[in-house]
């Protein structure tokens, strides 16, 4: 069954064709003082692939004009609610996300994604 899963987890990665870099709030403490502070979580960017499950509208909060819309990322890797990505398309584009609650599968994991861009 192992096998079959690590085949598997091979084949979808060959479809990875997008980047994703993770930030996440840790504890640090300096001293006796214990802060949260953002860090990036991986050393090099980790192959993913980002689907538009939904389209990108903006909506207008009265100040700016804010992109909203929820994706989906595919990867191998782990990843926890509330973390900070930044995602690179094939195609070089950035796009900052939110991660919502993820979703485990044995191959790999399902993150559904809030656009945290302005238009």
């Amino acid at each position: 069954m192992k096998e079959l899963v690590e085949e598997e987890k091979a084949a979808l990665e060959t479809t990875y064709y997008d980047t994703v870099n993770i930030y996440r709030n840790v504890k640090t403490v300096e001293g006796n003082i214990t802060k949260m502070k953002r860090q990036k979580i991986n050393e090099k960017p980790i192959d993913c692939a980002l689907s538009y499950k939904s389209s990108i509208a903006p909506s207008l909060d009265g100040k700016t004009n804010n992109l909203k819309g929820v994706e989906v990322l595919f990867l191998s890797h782990e990843i926890k609610k509330g973390d900070e990505l930044e995602v690179t398309t094939l195609d070089g584009v950035i796009h900052q996300f939110i991660a919502g609650l993820p979703s485990y599968h044995l191959s790999h994991y399902e993150v559904p994604l809030e656009v945290r861009e302005r238009a």
